[in-house]
This record gives C-alpha cells, sequence and structure tokens, in this order.
C-alpha cells in the first residue's frame, strides 16, 4: 500500500504539442487512474512542477510550463530547478510530517526527474513502487558510435538502472492506496484539572498505535482529532515506539508515555 502519489513534472510542455513524450495521450489517461485512486483512498498527492531555462517547453510561466494536471485543494506543488526535487524542495520533510512510509511515482521524463525522485526517495529509507506505463520519456537520438534508442525502450531502462529496491509493477492500476494515518487525542477530566489524556495513530479506522492515558503531563485543552491527515504523523508513530519519550503534538500539547501503559 502506498500512502502518497508524487507526480513528476507532469506539464502541458512535456504531454502536448511538438515537445510532448510520444506516449503522452496513453500516460494521461493512466494518471488520471492513478489521481483518482489515491484521492479517493486519502493518499497524499504531490505535485512536482520544474522551472526550465529560457526557451524551453517548461519555461517558467509559460503556457508549457502549467500543469497538464489540475491539483485539488490541499495538494502541495513543489517547484524546482533540477532533477532531483528532494535536493531544493522541503519534498522530504513533508512525506516525514505526513507519515509517509511508502509511495507511487509518476510522470516524466524516465530517465532524468522521475528516476532521480524514485532514487532519492530509496536514499531516504522510503518504499517505492513504479508503474511502468505511468511514466514515459522521449525518443533517445543517436550518438558517436550508437544508434538512436525508441523512447519506450529507454524508460524501461531507467526502470532497470534504479537496481532491485524499487518494485516495478506493469500497470498502475496494480497500485493501490491507504489513506493517512491520523493522531488522535482522548482523555477525561483529570482530578487536580486539565486531563488525562492517551493518544492513539489511526489507519483507515483502525488503532495501529495506542498509549494509556498519561497523568504525568498537564494539559489545558480539549481532547479530539489533532493533525488530521497526518502532520506529524510520522515522528510521532516512532516516538510511539519507543519508552519515556516525549511526544510532540500540534498545537504545543506534549505527552509522555510508557510502553507498558500510563504513568
Amino acid at each position: 500500500m502506498a500512502q502518497a502519489l508524487l507526480v513528476v513534472d507532469v506539464q502541458r510542455g512535456l504531454v502536448s504539442g511538438p515537445d510532448a513524450v510520444p506516449a503522452a495521450p496513453a500516460l494521461l489517461t493512466v494518471l488520471d487512474g492513478l489521481l483518482a485512486g489515491a484521492r479517493e483512498a486519502g493518499a497524499l498527492v504531490v505535485h512536482l512542477q520544474n522551472d526550465g531555462p529560457h526557451g524551453r517547453p517548461d519555461e517558467p510561466h509559460t503556457p508549457g510550463w502549467e500543469l497538464a494536471r489540475v491539483p485539488r485543494a490541499g495538494e502541495p506543488v513543489l517547484r524546482k530547478t533540477g532533477d532531483d526535487p528532494f535536493a531544493e524542495t522541503d519534498l522530504a520533510a513533508l512525506l516525514e510530517d505526513h507519515g509517509v512510509t511508502r509511495l507511487a511515482v509518476c510522470g516524466v521524463l524516465s530517465e532524468f526527474c522521475v528516476s532521480a525522485a524514485a532514487r532519492g526517495a530509496l536514499e531516504r529509507g522510503l518504499g517505492v513502487v513504479l508503474p511502468h506505463d505511468a511514466h514515459a520519456t522521449v525518443d533517445v537520438p543517436p550518438g558517436p558510435g550508437s544508434p538512436g534508442v525508441p523512447a519506450a525502450l529507454a524508460s524501461r531502462a531507467a526502470e532497470w538502472a534504479l537496481g532491485d529496491e524499487i518494485e516495478v509493477v506493469a500497470t498502475a492500476a496494480e497500485v493501490r492506496f491507504t489513506a493517512l494515518a491520523s493522531l488522535v487525542v482522548r482523555g477525561q477530566p483529570a482530578q487536580r484539572g486539565g486531563f488525562e489524556l492517551g493518544l492513539q495513530v489511526v489507519r483507515e479506522g483502525l488503532v495501529v498505535a495506542e498509549v494509556a492515558g498519561d497523568r504525568r503531563a498537564e494539559h489545558r485543552a480539549e481532547p479530539g482529532v489533532v493533525g488530521l491527515g497526518g502532520p506529524r504523523l510520522g515522528r510521532a508513530e516512532r516516538l510511539l515506539e519507543d519508552r519515556d519519550v516525549p511526544v510532540a503534538l500540534p498545537d504545543g500539547l506534549v505527552g509522555v508515555h510508557d510502553r507498558a501503559g500510563g504513568g
């Protein structure tokens, strides 16, 4: 299960017009399905937008630079100027804050920005699934002493070059998404004021981690759902696995938990 979809440089100048990848029509159909699946599941969707140099199809603020699929409200758009989105954006922090451990990657161009995004995720310990039909590139022209390479073969070579840590599947239809987790604070009034609070990490309606009520911490906030959609959840889940470690919550709430439960 993937908790996020990373859409790489799906910009009008790269999927339409004279500079479009040859597989653009089929690719866009596949990407529409991936986006629908991720959104329906409640997964994080992140769009990358490349700022190309002057005269290129993705030159900033030209028609070709615009995203070919309009992001929905709440879907981050990260701009970059190079292949690796982790090098010049806050993508790593964004994924961590949302508790993402596995993501699907799609877009263009296979051997450049798509490969760099997948490799950057792998280097940070994230699981990556790359659907074969969800990325594309252009025909590689002949070089000194070598013939040209058709776009489809170049895309396959890009997959192969990523090694055996990545999961390559034949079709995007095989990718399954799961909702981001939420951090839930539950509690009851304490005898000496404030609340005795416990924590729950919930994925798809199921509690996957839980901390008993903690009387050592003083709180003045009502219990409820905090960080809906996962902000800071990645850190919180890891802290929940340790013993006697402060758990930082949104809005300044702080709890302390013991693996044995309670204080």
